[in-house]
């Protein structure tokens, strides 16, 4: 389905715009089951385009702007700790990687000018 390399076909186009729609429609059915009652009951919301800061808060689509940490505080206590989780880096995979990707760029830039004898 819309090989790059090949003519688009019209069925292919159709069944993205179909697999798009049902997406869109998901979407939106989300948005009003999790938002519900904060939600303002208006058609525009959907129509594709990027709402941000101020204005979403006026149709309901967030609670409010703010940090992270601040916010998680003010609404759960100044006791809440925010932990990312995710794979440990080893030491080397933190410093030996930036020291060898150093390592090489000055190589390459010794040989780039011994090129030309400086």
């Amino acid at each position: 389905m819309l090989d790059p390399f090949k003519k688009e076909k019209p069925e292919d186009i159709k069944r993205l715009k179909r697999i798009l729609g049902e997406m869109h429609e998901l979407f939106i059915s989300h948005v009003k089951k999790t938002r519900n009652d904060k939600l303002i009951q208006n058609d525009d919301i959907f129509t594709g385009e990027i709402w941000l800061g101020k204005s979403a808060k006026e149709l309901g689509l967030i609670d409010g702007i703010g940090h992270l940490e601040t916010v998680m505080k003010e609404k759960f206590g100044e006791k809440t700790r925010i932990k990312f989780y995710g794979q440990k880096k080893s030491f080397l995979q933190r410093f030996g990687v930036k020291l060898i990707n150093e390592t090489e760029a000055y190589l390459e830039e010794r040989a780039a000018f011994a090129r030309f004898g400086l």
